[in-house]
Order: C-alpha cells, then sequence, then structure tokens
C-alpha cells in the first residue's frame, strides 16, 4: 500500500510538471507569434528603434497582441457576462499599469528609453496574465 501511495505520488508530481512545461510553450509560443508582429527583423530596424518611438510603438504593439489573445481564450473559457468583466477590468488595469510607468519613468525627461518604459512593462503583466489564463484552461480539461 505505501509503495502504490509514493508510485501514484511520482506520478502526480510528473503529471504536474508535464502541465507546467505545456503552458510555459504555450505562452512562449504566443510571445514568438506576438514578438514577430510587433518587432522588426532586421537589425538596423532595432538599432533606429532606439533613437526614436518606433520601440515603444512595436511594445504597445506587442503587448496588444497578448491582449487580444487574453480576450479571445476569455471569449471562449468564461460565460458571456465573466468575460465582459474580465475584458472590462483588463482595460482598468492597462490603463493603470500604462500611467502608473508613464509617470515612474517620465516625471524627469529619460528620453526616448523612458517614453517606452509603460509599454514593455505592460507587456509584461498581459504575459503573466496569459500564463495564469492558460493555466485556468489546463485545469478545466482535468475536470
Amino acid at each position: 500500500m505505501i509503495i502504490s501511495a509514493n508510485v501514484q505520488a511520482e506520478e502526480n508530481v510528473s503529471a504536474e510538471i508535464d502541465t507546467s512545461q505545456k503552458i510555459k510553450q504555450e505562452v512562449e509560443k504566443y510571445k514568438k507569434e506576438c514578438s514577430e508582429k510587433a518587432y522588426p527583423n532586421d537589425y538596423t530596424d532595432h538599432v533606429y528603434a532606439l533613437i526614436d518611438d518606433s520601440l515603444k510603438y512595436a511594445n504597445q504593439k506587442y503587448h496588444q497582441c497578448i491582449k487580444s489573445i487574453i480576450i479571445e481564450k476569455s471569449k471562449i473559457i468564461f460565460p458571456k457576462k465573466e468575460s465582459e468583466q474580465m475584458i472590462q477590468f483588463l482595460n482598468e488595469f492597462e490603463k493603470g499599469i500604462l500611467g502608473f510607468y508613464w509617470i515612474l519613468y517620465n516625471t524627469e525627461d529619460n528620453g526616448y528609453i523612458g517614453r517606452q518604459q509603460n509599454d514593455a512593462a505592460m507587456g509584461r503583466y498581459y504575459e503573466q496574465i496569459l500564463e495564469d489564463i492558460i493555466l485556468y484552461e489546463q485545469n478545466l480539461q482535468y475536470y
């Protein structure tokens, strides 16, 4: 009986690791897809992006792409009312994060680097939310 319990515990840990890896892989797939849409492929474009607002616009494009995936998934996973509420809260969250980081990085003039920081931060938050949505989606498959 003890051996059986140990084997079951090991299988559960293995399943959790597999699920965690699947979630990370799916998040990475979406991040790569959005990155390819948002950022230039040409190396010289990356260099020029540091001397104007093009990096800011690329970061905006990236985080909006991630946001659209979150919204699509929430519409599929949740009932309409809850999905609409989530989207409303997501919009409020975005407004707050962008505003907060704008003030943080631009109260003093930090040039072009400071101007793009709020959009870069927003992308990182959306990546985490996407991972949480995918985790929730994976957990639904087990029940």
